[in-house]
């Protein structure tokens, strides 16, 4: 496992990816955002109150595996959704400021 922030980083050898591991690392009151790739570790009870961001990487992946078995609406839900997050992605590389804002409007109106 792999931690890290402004200040450090952290790695882990272990032989099992528990939540347990996770909360040793993590201070008592962690007010920052756990960016998991979606492991059932980060998924415990302990991190119900935590920000958290999943991996679009293994989202995408996931959507691609799911689109393989899917045929009419579910692999048009699947194709919509999958090209959302690549162009988020693509809007995430973008400079930040104002000329960003109306096209990040534009796709979080289209995800609701």
């Amino acid at each position: 496992m792999g931690f890290d922030s402004d200040q450090s980083v952290v790695y882990q050898i272990r032989l099992q990816h528990r939540n347990e591991e996770v909360r040793e690392i993590l201070p008592s009151g962690f007010g920052g955002v756990l960016v998991t790739d979606r492991g059932v570790s980060c998924d415990a009870k302990a991190f119900d109150g935590m920000k958290q961001q999943k991996c679009i990487g293994h989202l995408l992946r996931n959507i691609s595996a799911v689109l393989e078995t899917k045929a009419g609406p579910a692999r048009d839900f699947g194709m919509r959704l999958k090209a959302l997050f690549q162009e988020a992605m693509q809007l995430a590389k973008s400079p930040p400021g104002e000329s960003r804002m109306e096209p990040v409007r534009d796709l979080e109106d289209r995800l609701v």
